[in-house]
């Protein structure tokens, strides 16, 4: 499956467990654990990931100590798994690779001790990258992005489905609906309702379902057409630039920068006039001890 650089990440409660040293021979700081989202995944309502976490020393012990399913909030760089590429390490005796739906960076982790939290919530994604097809009839698009993973060392595909909230609320998103533009790059934040992988040894991951709450077109490089009656005309290549190292001379001044020149110059003409008078008063003492001798 071809792919394209982009940039995936989640936030959200998850359900901690099984944490271990990543390298035990280096210490307990550099962790790898298992976190489950609440996320549909064939007849399961649970997604588990295998996340890396470089930490503190008292944050790791912490996590050592804690129980199984420990709640946190997490927010992490997600990527697809390369099963052959996981340290066997770091797999125990009743785990198997194909547990795992994704892999995890986390940058930044909090422990939640608050039992009445509820983690029945979907976690917030947020995408970035480049559209690979659109479907105009029921508003949805795929991307196939890579992402670098630290636990593998490499970047693989991590197959993307997005549709989005309420398509037909014309007030929101136009007559005709949302839509994008095949080869175009935007980013986008919602919710990861469902993962889909293949039925075989390695469960490789088909793709990840995501409801779209929020969206930024950032460019339509996909449109040429589109691109090109935006023209305005001047010449690509020749548009004048500012330069920072070659001001002229001439440069009309700025209204700021007149306001700012006026109130030096009134500053200034204060402060001689302060020297002006303490000088008059120095002088009047010398004349009245002068007078009084």
């Amino acid at each position: 499956m071809n792919s394209t650089p982009g940039h995936v990440s989640i936030s959200g409660i998850a359900l901690l467990q099984e944490p271990r040293a990543l390298d035990p021979s280096k210490g307990q700081r550099h962790l790898v654990f298992d976190a489950t989202f609440c996320v549909i995944e064939g007849t399961g309502s649970g997604t588990v990931g295998l996340f890396r976490y470089f930490t503190s020393d008292d944050m790791a012990a912490k996590i050592m100590n804690m129980p199984d399913f420990q709640k946190a909030f997490v927010v992490a760089n997600i990527s697809s798994v390369t099963p052959k590429k996981i340290p066997a390490a770091i797999i125990q005796e009743d785990q198997d690779i194909g547990e795992y739906a994704f892999l995890g960076d986390v940058q930044q982790l909090f422990l939640i001790d608050d039992s009445s939290v509820n983690t029945n919530v979907n976690p917030y994604v947020t995408i970035a990258g480049t559209v690979t097809s659109f479907n105009a009839g029921d508003h949805t698009f795929t991307m196939s992005l890579s992402q670098y993973a630290a636990l593998t060392h490499d970047a693989p595909v991590f197959p993307i489905h997005a549709h989005f909230t309420d398509p037909e609320f014309k007030k929101r998103w136009g007559t005709n609906g949302p839509k994008v533009i095949v080869g175009s790059i935007l980013a986008f934040g919602g919710h990861m309702n469902r993962v889909v992988r293949e039925r075989n040894i390695d469960r490789s991951l088909s793709f990840v379902e995501i409801e779209v709450v929020n969206i930024s077109y950032l460019s339509n490089r996909g449109d040429s057409i589109t691109s090109r009656t935006r023209s305005t005309g001047r010449r690509l290549g020749y548009r004048k630039r500012w330069n920072y190292n070659n001001l002229p001379d001439d440069l009309p001044e700025s209204s700021t920068s007149k306001e700012k020149r006026k109130r030096e110059e009134e500053s200034e003409e204060d402060l001689e006039h302060k020297r002006g008078k303490t000088v008059s008063d120095d002088d009047e003492e010398d004349i009245q001890k002068a007078t009084e001798n």
